[in-house]
């Protein structure tokens, strides 16, 4: 049981970490202000691509909500992840 709870914590948090990534790198790496092709604009979009299934939920959960210019997604799509993985790890522990 512990070997699944290093991995369910190993995976939140690299998926915490990519997120992260991703709204740090959205500052620079924008397409509209410059970085049309370089690398760091080629690496946004790929963490953009991998992270979008996990942010999309959330992002279509904030649009009923005016947020204004302000995209809370990224922070709701941590916030879960957080969640579940004390739900998940709880669970083991008890199943334990």
């Amino acid at each position: 049981m512990s070997f699944l709870i290093v991995v369910v914590n190993f995976v939140a948090q690299i998926l915490i970490w990519v997120l992260i990534g991703r709204a740090i790198l959205s500052w620079f790496a924008n397409p509209y202000y410059g970085n049309r092709g370089g690398s760091l604009a080629r690496f946004y979009s790929v963490l953009v691509q991998v992270t979008e299934p996990l942010v999309r939920p959330a992002r279509k959960l904030l649009s009923r909500f005016n947020t204004g210019p302000m995209d809370f997604s990224l922070f709701v799509t941590i916030l879960l992840i957080i969640v579940v993985r004390q739900v998940l790890i709880r669970v083991l522990l008890f199943l334990a």
